[in-house]
């Protein structure tokens, strides 16, 4: 039988053993979220993505994608 300490011990790993996961998971997320954005914005016209993201060119548009979701990951 395992003592309380032990049983702590084994559920603080356990603990630490999903937050990695999760963490895995997320940054895979945004790594597909990023990339879906960018396959939606090839699809939009200069006009339609400068409309859409509020910016002056396509490419800059593309820049504050990569950036925001550089910045959340």
């Amino acid at each position: 039988m395992k003592t309380l300490l032990q049983q702590v011990l084994a559920e603080q790993e356990r603990l630490d053993w999903e937050a990695g996961n999760l963490k895995q998971a997320e940054a895979e997320r945004n790594w597909q979220d990023l990339e879906e954005e960018l396959r939606e914005l090839e699809t939009m016209s200069e006009a339609e993505a400068c409309a859409f993201y509020r910016t002056d060119t396509k490419a800059e548009a593309r820049q504050g994608i990569i950036e925001f979701r550089t910045w959340i990951a």
